[in-house]
């Protein structure tokens, strides 16, 4: 066991109860040596452990730090998305209504044209009656049908 200099000052050449006292001394610092040496390993490891557990406090701080800036880009992409589908929605339902405003209008133009063809008398038939349709009959007309037939019988728009 390793004895330490600054143990035995004071203690060389002592004779009488002064003697006895320095014996005591090194029995007692011999005895206990193992358990000081110990308790100093025991600290060691502690103060390690508090260290890593300080290292990992810190790792977690800076990639905390990295989830929130990435939180906060991620934050703003989803407001921009937002944005741009309420665009988008917008933009279908215009694009809806504005089909829905042209089937409108073509069945206006439709009436149109076949109230013309049934007060002036020229409803349009096809030349054959192999050829196919060009126009569409729209519904509705019977009123105009019975007022101007021809040899179809039939009023018919149009509409392709």
């Amino acid at each position: 066991m390793k004895d330490y200099a600054f143990y035995n000052v004071g203690c060389n050449g002592a004779r009488g109860p002064k003697g006895i006292l320095v014996l005591v001394r090194r029995v007692v610092r011999r005895i206990l040596r193992p358990i000081f040496v110990r308790q100093a390993e025991l600290f060691l490891h502690l103060a390690n452990l508090v260290d890593d557990h300080e290292h990992r406090i810190f790792e977690l701080r800076v990639d905390n730090l990295d989830l929130k800036q990435s939180h906060e880009v991620l934050s703003e992409r989803q407001d921009e998305l937002t944005v741009r589908h309420g665009e988008l929605s917008e933009q279908i339902q215009t694009t809806m209504a504005f089909g829905w405003d042209y089937v409108a209008m073509v069945r206006r133009l439709a009436t149109l044209e076949d109230q013309i063809a049934a007060l002036t008398g020229t409803a349009g038939a096809p030349a054959d009656e192999g050829d196919p349709h060009h126009s569409i009959l729209f519904p509705g007309l019977e009123k105009a049908a019975r007022r101007s037939t021809d040899d179809d019988g039939e009023v018919r728009s149009r509409v392709c």
